[in-house]
């Protein structure tokens, strides 16, 4: 029970809570993170990021124009595991929900140079 609970207070609170910075723009989509829930545990430390796209992405049948994820990021390993990912009908994390996965994934190595890479560093203070 304490699950769906906590996934409901998440889906709910996730986009309104927020305070999104850009950190990135490329001509597919801009890139925000929410400074003001990074969440530190020692060297390991969890932050909202939104990728919000010019044009409709698909993944199979659904379409949407804005996901978030919930990553984890190892400061000392350089990695990062996503916890949560959600995509959504509209920009900014708006509309329907039309995809979701709270399963944490596995840990991975970040790609030098990457917005990934950029958004650990952010998250981890450096």
């Amino acid at each position: 029970m304490k699950p769906l609970v906590f996934a409901l207070l998440l889906a709910v609170c996730t986009n309104a809570c927020a305070h999104w910075t850009r950190v990135a723009s490329h001509d597919e989509a801009e890139v925000y993170a929410d400074r003001t829930g990074i969440v530190k545990q020692g060297r390991m430390v969890k932050m909202w990021s939104l990728f919000n796209y010019r044009a409709a992405q698909r993944k199979g049948q659904i379409a949407f124009l804005s996901h978030m994820t919930r990553e984890q990021y190892d400061c000392d390993k350089e990695r990062a595991r996503t916890l949560y990912f959600s995509m959504y009908s509209d920009g900014m994390g708006e509309g329907r929900r039309v995809y979701s996965k709270s399963e944490p994934g596995d840990w991975a190595p970040l790609p030098h140079g990457s917005i990934i890479e950029k958004l650990r560093k952010i998250a981890c203070g450096e």
